[in-house]
C-alpha cells in the first residue's frame, strides 16, 4: 500500500472556473531590483508599490500566481522559474497568471474530506525550493471556514489516489481552488461588497 506524503508545490493552473481548458491569462509584471524576497513558481503574489512580491498574510489581496521571470544581470539575459532574493537586475519581467476566474490545483498540508468542498482556507506559506524553483505554498487544511479566507476549495484534481471520498486517500489531497482575496475582483466573501481600494 502506497503512503502519501506532503510535498507542497504551490498553485498550478488548472482551468478557468466553469471551463475545461487551461488558458492561464498570463501578464508581465515588474519585480523591484534587489528585492530581498525570493519568489517561486506557484507562489501567490500581491502588488506593493507597483511591484510584485509573495503574499505574506491572510489579509493580503493577491494579483495572481507567479510562473517565472526574465531579467538581465550584468548584461546576461536570464530566464528562471524563480526570482532569487537580492538579485540586482534590469528589464525584470515576471510572468503572473492574473485571470481572476482561473482555478488552481494545490496540495493540502493535511487531510481533507468532501465536506471541505466550497469551504474557504488560509495558506501554508512554505519556503520554495531553490534547486527546482517550485513554491512551498499549500492549502492549510486546519483553517477550513465559511468565513473570509484567501482561497476556496471548488473540487479536487481528478487523478488516481486523490479521491477524498475514500478514507485512505484523504491525506494531503490535491485540491482545486479559486482565489477569493483577488486584487482584480476585490469582493469580500461574506458581504459581497467591494473590498478596499
Amino acid at each position: 500500500m502506497d503512503t502519501k506524503v506532503s510535498v507542497l508545490g504551490g498553485f498550478r493552473p488548472a482551468r478557468n472556473y466553469g471551463s475545461t481548458s487551461n488558458t492561464t491569462g498570463q501578464k508581465i509584471m515588474p519585480i523591484a531590483s534587489g528585492d530581498a524576497r525570493s519568489i517561486f513558481k506557484g507562489d501567490l503574489v500581491k502588488v506593493s508599490l507597483g511591484n510584485i512580491e509573495p503574499v505574506s498574510a491572510a489579509a493580503d489581496y493577491a494579483v495572481g500566481v507567479f510562473q517565472g521571470v526574465y531579467y538581465e544581470s550584468d548584461g546576461v539575459p536570464t530566464w528562471n522559474q524563480y526570482w532569487p532574493a537580492n538579485t540586482s537586475a534590469t528589464n525584470i519581467q515576471a510572468n503572473v497568471i492574473a485571470d481572476p476566474d482561473m482555478t488552481y490545483n494545490i496540495m493540502a498540508d493535511a487531510s481533507c474530506s468532501s465536506g471541505d468542498i466550497y469551504l474557504n482556507f488560509a495558506l501554508t506559506l512554505g519556503a520554495g525550493n531553490t534547486a527546482t524553483g517550485i513554491s512551498g505554498f499549500g492549502l492549510k487544511a486546519s483553517t477550513r471556514t465559511a468565513a473570509t479566507a484567501p482561497i476556496k476549495a471548488v473540487g479536487v484534481e481528478d487523478i488516481p489516489g486523490n479521491d477524498i471520498d475514500v478514507a485512505t486517500e484523504r491525506a494531503f489531497p490535491i485540491m482545486a481552488v479559486k482565489i477569493l482575496r483577488n486584487e482584480v475582483a476585490m469582493y469580500d466573501v461574506i458581504s459581497s461588497v467591494v473590498g478596499p481600494i
